[in-house]
């Protein structure tokens, strides 16, 4: 009678472990564009915290009175420690932040010159979009 309850004992106790693995649970994650987008939109945020990109500002500046500047080397050396995708965006953020002082021609003459700068600093992209940059 021992030897029969220990082998109903074993049957059931494999019956059980049978039973739990065929529920067992997968999980699979799923990396979509947006989870891209937010991380590089996030990498882009540390990046521009730490790059200044002020000289770019006051070449952008300098170049709409005509005078010569030497905050392009500056404003290159910067840019060149960003990622590509993140030139415009920081360049578009340090643009936003010195317009509170200009009128509307002037602002679109300030847009004009900082949306060439990448290809100033003979750089990617050729050009910056304001337009379609979402901050």
């Amino acid at each position: 009678m021992a030897k029969l309850a220990t082998a109903a004992a074993l049957l059931a106790t494999l019956l059980f472990i049978a039973h739990a693995s065929a529920f067992r649970t997968t999980i699979t994650t799923v990396i979509t564009d947006n989870d891209r987008h937010d991380r590089r939109e996030s990498e882009c945020r540390e990046q521009i915290m730490r790059q200044d990109l002020s000289p770019c500002m006051r070449y952008v500046k300098e170049q709409m009175n005509e005078h010569r500047s030497r905050n392009l080397e500056q404003c290159c050396e910067q840019m060149r420690d960003m990622e590509e995708n993140c030139r415009c965006v920081g360049l578009q953020r340090e643009m936003m932040q010195q317009s509170q002082q200009l009128s509307g021609q002037e602002m679109r003459r300030m847009r004009e010159k900082a949306e060439r700068l990448p290809s100033k600093c003979n750089m990617g992209p050729q050009s910056c979009d304001f337009g379609r940059i979402s901050l």
